[in-house]
Order: structure tokens, then C-alpha cells, then sequence
């Protein structure tokens, strides 16, 4: 049986060989080729210049590729609402089922696409479709906010399967009819956790650098992740705290990072690291942290914010979507409010007892995201899927 995959997701090729980020590696496909003979990757195919060795490898024995129009772009959009994508049509009917995660301009024309000729359709909810268009910084995505919540809203209400990377916030902010609902994050994390990485932390606590580290992992070119929060609330802490750094890892243009850190006067404090590698990498650049910062507004559930807390590394972060179903509430606060989170930095940074009792509640809560463990959890509900089609085939 073949799989077809939809999401608004860029990927690139080199010599025939398909990459990614992490999040979308090929290992990230395993889950559906437990019950699918093939999966057909619907994406985008970017022509920006990467560096390939910073990028995980997508391409596999029974994974394939199509790419359609960008539907992120307006003209595209205004486009197939006119006129029906002939491409996509052709991938969805040529394919048993399909795989759509959201939120997705492509994934939401697929859906229309596979209600229209009877193709059973699977969602994949991995973020709210209001704060990706609302926190994007520009008039047009405060518009879109609305239009693209309503479609998401529709498209689950509407649906039969439906998996979630949270536990009860995406539920809840988009809920289904009637169906089958399961949970299962799409961040995976090694089956054995190393109770060395979570002495190295402990020690760095306790011992702590004459220069404090702080870090954040995300976007740099968005006003979404929180880029200029985690610089306010620093500020405001710059003669109350000791002295400290904070790193800055991800993938965008990094101007719009150095204006804001220009425009605060961080220029002493902030040092842009740029994009790293996914796996060990990270780890590594975790390590090194005293707290981690997630100020973000959009996510599903964070992928860095487990993998910092599978590092034993403290974390203090907003509110948004799943994020409190990973952290005591008293380490978190509302996207957008810079001083509460200058206020649990002041609260926690020389507290080297409850520095060390984050680092263990954190340590011991990611366990709950193992490849086994999530990979179970897919495969159960994909499983289900496989059924459901092999009984509307007869």
C-alpha cells in the first residue's frame, strides 16, 4: 500500500539525494513504513543555498518525492481556490491513503482535494495554525490567522484520524467530531539516558562559569520565537544578576537578530551562533547552558525544550500550546511577557538547589519521549489507519 505525506515543508537536493532538518530526516518516516509498502513525500523543493552537512538525509529505500506549487505563496493560494491543483489532484488518487500534518496551506488543499474523490485522509496536528500566522510579524499574517484557524478548525472537525503531539492543548483548540484522537510528540529522544549527562549538568551547577550561559534554539528571523524577549528581559537584569552570555542557535536570515540586538544594546551579551547540526551538536550546545530560554509564541509541543530538558538543563518558558504539559507552571510565563520571565531568571539563576531540582524533575520527564515509546504510539495509530482503508476498499 503507498502512503502519500503532505506538509508545507522545504526540502533540498543534492546529486539526487534529498535533506532536511532533523524533524523530517528519514527516520522520521519509519513510523508509516511499519504498515505502508511506500511513502511519497509532498512538499516544496527549496532552491536556497544550504550547507548540506548541517542538514539530516530525508531520501530512503521506499521514500519518494513529489513537489508541488508553494501554497504559502499569496498567488499561489488565491490560485487553487480558482482553479484545482491538477498535481495534487494526481498524488492523492494515485495513492492509498494520505498523511497530512498541520498547520499546512498544502495540507489543507490536499484534504479538500482527498474529501472531494472519497481518499481516506489522516491529520497530523503539530502546531496551532493561529499563533503561526498571528506571531508572524506582518499585517497579511494577522489576516491569515483567522482564514487558516477556520480551515484547520474544519478539516479536524471534519476528520476520522486525527494524532496529536500534545496531550490535551491542540485537543482542545482543535477538536474532532467523531474519530480516532491518540497523542504521540514528534520529538524522539535515544531509548537509554545516560545518568552521566545528568551528572556533567549537575556539576556545572553547582560549580558554576564566572560567565553565566544562556541559550535559545529557534528561528532568527521570526518575531515568534521570542528573539526579542529573552533580549528584554536580560537587559533589565544586566547590573542584578552576574555577568552572563547568551547563545543564539538556528537557521534564518540573521539580520533581523543583530537589529534587534543593535536596537537594545546587547551587543556585549548576545552572540549569534547560526544554524548547527541536529543530533550530538545540539546536545553539546546544550551542555554548555546554566538555563535554557524558550520565550516562544508558536509551537505544537517543542521540540527544544524537550530535547534541553533530556540534557538536565533547566528551562524557563512561555505559556504557549503544549509547553506547560512539560513544565511546573512556575516556570513558565505568558508569550510576550518579558518581565515575568526576567523576574524567574532573577528567582532561579543563584539558586543552585533549585537549579539542580529543575535539572532532575527535567531529566526524568523526557523520558516519557523515547523512540520506542513514540514510535509504538505512531505505529498503533497508523496501524488503525492501514485498517480503516482496507475496509473502504471492499
Amino acid at each position: 500500500m503507498k502512503l502519500l505525506h503532505v506538509y508545507d515543508h522545504d526540502y533540498y537536493e543534492k546529486d539526487g539525494v534529498y535533506y532536511s532538518s532533523s524533524v523530517n530526516g528519514k527516520k522520521a518516516f519509519e513510523p508509516y513504513l511499519l504498515h505502508f509498502d511506500s511513502v511519497t513525500v509532498l512538499a516544496n523543493l527549496s532552491d536556497k543555498e544550504v550547507d548540506f552537512s548541517k542538514l539530516d538525509v530525508s531520501s530512503s529505500e521506499n521514500i519518494n518525492f513529489a513537489f508541488a506549487e508553494n501554497k504559502r505563496l499569496f498567488g499561489n493560494y488565491v490560485k487553487n481556490y480558482i482553479k484545482e491543483d491538477a498535481f495534487v489532484k494526481k498524488q492523492v488518487l494515485e495513492h492509498d491513503g494520505v498523511a497530512v500534518r498541520l498547520p499546512s496551506e498544502l495540507g489543507l488543499f490536499v484534504i479538500e482535494t482527498a474529501r472531494k474523490y472519497n481518499k481516506p485522509y489522516a491529520i497530523e496536528v503539530v502546531g496551532d495554525a493561529w499563533d503561526s500566522y498571528w506571531y508572524h510579524g506582518s499585517l497579511k499574517g494577522k489576516v491569515m490567522a483567522a482564514i487558516t484557524e477556520w480551515r484547520t478548525k474544519r478539516a479536524l472537525w471534519n476528520a476520522k484520524f486525527a494524532i496529536y503531539v500534545t496531550q490535551y492543548y491542540l485537543q482542545k483548540a482543535y477538536p474532532m467530531k467523531k474519530g480516532l484522537s491518540r497523542n504521540a510528540s514528534n520529538v524522539v529522544l535515544p531509548d537509554q539516558q545516560d545518568i552521566e549527562i545528568y551528572n556533567r549538568h549537575i556539576e556545572r551547577l553547582k560549580n558554576p562559569p564566572a560567565k553565566l550561559r544562556f541559550g535559545l534554539i529557534g528561528t532568527l528571523n521570526v518575531a515568534y520565537k521570542g528573539l526579542e524577549e529573552s533580549l528584554l528581559a536580560l537587559k533589565s537584569l544586566i547590573n542584578v544578576i552576574p555577568d552572563f552570555e547568551i547563545l543564539f542557535v538556528g537557521k534564518g536570515d540573521i539580520a533581523y537578530l543583530q537589529n534587534l540586538i543593535d536596537k537594545h544594546n546587547m551587543g556585549r551579551y548576545a552572540i549569534i551562533v547560526g544554524k548547527i547540526s541536529s543530533g550530538q551538536p545540539v546536545f553539546d550546545f546544550l551542555d554548555s547552558l546554566d538555563v535554557y530560554l524558550h520565550p516562544s509564541k508558536h509551537e505544537g509541543l517543542p521540540r527544544a525544550v524537550i530535547e534541553a530538558m533530556s540534557r538536565a538543563c533547566p528551562v524557563l518558558a512561555s505559556s504557549i500550546a503544549g509547553t506547560p504539559e512539560l513544565l511546573p507552571a512556575k516556570y513558565i510565563h505568558k508569550p510576550g511577557d518579558h518581565k515575568t520571565l526576567a523576574q524567574h531568571i532573577k528567582q532561579v539563576i543563584t539558586n543552585k538547589a533549585e537549579l539542580c531540582s529543575m535539572a532532575k524533575e527535567n531529566f526524568e520527564k523526557s523520558s516519557e519521549y523515547s523512540f520506542t515509546e513514540i514510535r509504538n504510539k505512531k505505529g498503533s495509530f497508523w496501524g488503525e489507519f492501514k485498517k480503516y482503508i482496507l475496509q473502504t476498499e471492499r
